[in-house]
């Protein structure tokens, strides 16, 4: 009986290269999405955010009366999570701001902070209740009015606060704007991305701004 040897070779050159190339690229393309961990996690929740002020645009425009939008609680308070509500109010009860059950709509029409619950976005990224300073003065159209006049509103300072949406116009009837920024140990991180929303009053449109970590320059998403 005859064996047959079959000759074993290494890689070659070419391909250690190649294989070296790829293994170069896929770290790289790993430390920029770690490092931007907190960008990413700011325009996430500002996603989130938007989404649910279209939805009660949308209950208003879609039933022809006003939707009350109401935001209240602290982004890391456990026992007082930061909620932004964008549900109608049940006809065929007394509107109370205090009490949820008094709204028709899935609770995916609500903005609720997850910091407590393990979200992976809300571990990074939350919303700023105005300690954060923001100058959107230089940044086109934020150095006109009815911007100029929203960012002088934050919705979101830990108190109650509402916004009626015109059913029949789908306007916001007052400004305001909302501070997202990345998180460190559960505060504003020094130096670290933020995000604006601003609605302006009297207008439909929602709009979003964004400044990377360590920069100073704005631009609009």
């Amino acid at each position: 009986m005859r064996f047959r040897f079959r000759r074993c070779s290494g890689f070659s050159l070419i391909e250690l290269l190649v294989v070296l190339a790829i293994l170069g690229i896929l770290s790289m393309v790993g430390l920029s999405m770690l490092g931007d961990r907190k960008g990413s996690a700011v325009r996430g929740v500002m996603d989130e955010i938007e989404g649910v002020l279209m939805a009660a645009q949308r209950n208003a425009a879609s039933t022809g009366t006003d939707v009350t939008l109401l935001a209240s609680g602290k982004w890391t308070d456990g026992s007082d999570k930061l909620t932004i509500d964008g549900r109608r109010w049940d006809p065929t009860k007394t509107p109370d701001i205090t009490k949820p059950d008094t709204r028709l709509g899935s609770t995916s029409e609500v903005f609720t902070s997850h910091y407590f619950g393990g979200a992976r976005d809300h571990r990074s990224a939350g919303v700023d209740k105005g300690d954060t300073a923001i100058n959107l003065n230089t940044v086109s159209p934020c150095k006109d009015d009815p911007f100029k006049t929203a960012l002088d509103n934050n919705l979101c300072t830990g108190a109650v606060k509402t916004v009626v949406i015109n059913g029949i116009t789908k306007r916001f009837m007052t400004g305001f704007y909302i501070v997202v920024t990345g998180l460190q140990g559960g505060s504003p991180a020094a130096n670290g991305p933020v995000g604006v929303i601003v609605v302006p009053g009297n207008m439909t449109s929602v709009f979003k701004f964004y400044k990377r970590e360590g920069e100073t320059q704005w631009r609009r998403l």
